[in-house]
């Protein structure tokens, strides 16, 4: 297959994605589909290089992608083969739902803050004691 034929989009929102994710996305779906089943080798640089028609550091940004990924193990001497994705460890969702319930707080902290703050401003734009203690006063015949 020539370079640049492999049929990737090269946009995401509007923006061009680096070549290095390129390449790793479509790599990681082929391991997704089947075609890099667990335990097999992938093709060798050079012809991942020539397939995809990138240099060798954007090649290797991509492989480095999915070794993070945990998708991906290189064997010196050997070559580079499919993982057995790594399930993510209950200790992982429990940290993320300890973010998700504190970005709530925040934000519910936020409002409160913004209504303390508009509060104070209205409190600050009146007379001396504000119209509750000017109620008082009146109520109590001007009296404090």
């Amino acid at each position: 297959m020539p370079p640049y034929a492999w049929g990737m989009a090269q946009e995401r929102n509007g923006l061009l994605r680096p070549r290095y994710r390129q390449v790793a996305d479509d790599l990681r779906a082929r391991i997704g589909d089947g075609l890099y089943p667990v335990g097999a080798r992938l093709p060798t640089k050079p012809k991942l290089m020539e397939h995809y028609g990138v240099a060798l550091g954007t090649l290797d940004k991509a492989i480095e992608v999915l070794r993070k990924a945990g998708l991906v193990e290189t064997q010196q001497g050997s070559g580079m083969y499919v993982r057995e994705p790594v399930p993510e460890r209950a200790e992982d969702d429990t940290v993320r739902d300890q973010v998700t319930e504190m970005q709530k707080e925040l934000a519910d902290l936020r409002q409160r803050v913004g209504r303390i703050e508009a509060s104070l401003a209205t409190l600050a734009g009146q007379p001396r004691g504000g119209k509750r203690e000017q109620a008082k006063t009146t109520a109590s015949g001007g009296q404090r």
